[in-house]
């Protein structure tokens, strides 16, 4: 679980800092240019022209950039990651034969690992006898 989540991570923070990048590009290109009087300078009309229409569309693209960077840590956050994680827990009681049972704590599962081909598997464990692989 730890590598998907580790994967995950390192390409949504990407994407979302391209589109930061993106934004610091342009401006720090646009804060070059500028001159004593604080407007813009370039060599010649074309160069200017060229260069605003493609800063522009940088700008424009790296709005849609960093919502989908935002967007895929919620994403990822909400949807994927515990999905995942129940589909390799499944995989991994399936492989063992063991079934997890909730613990007496407040959330979640616990260490408490039952065999599912034990004699009483629906009676508490202290009646069984066993808690996981030990006796009690």
């Amino acid at each position: 679980m730890f590598f998907y989540d580790l994967l995950a991570w390192v390409i949504i923070i990407g994407i979302f800092a391209q589109g930061l990048y993106m934004r610091y590009w342009v401006g720090k290109r646009r804060f070059l240019r500028r001159g004593p009087g604080g407007l813009q300078h370039f060599s010649s009309y074309g160069k200017g022209l060229f260069d605003t229409a493609v800063e522009g569309l940088v700008m424009w693209l790296s709005i849609p950039v960093i919502l989908i960077g935002m967007f895929s840590i919620f994403i990822w956050v909400v949807l994927f990651r515990d999905s995942i994680k129940d589909a390799l827990e499944r995989k991994a009681k399936k492989e063992n034969n063991l079934e997890v049972r909730p613990t007496s704590s407040s959330l979640g599962t616990g260490p408490y690992l039952i065999e599912k081909d034990s004699l009483f598997p629906d009676l508490p464990s202290i009646l069984t006898g066993k808690v996981g692989n030990q006796a009690v």
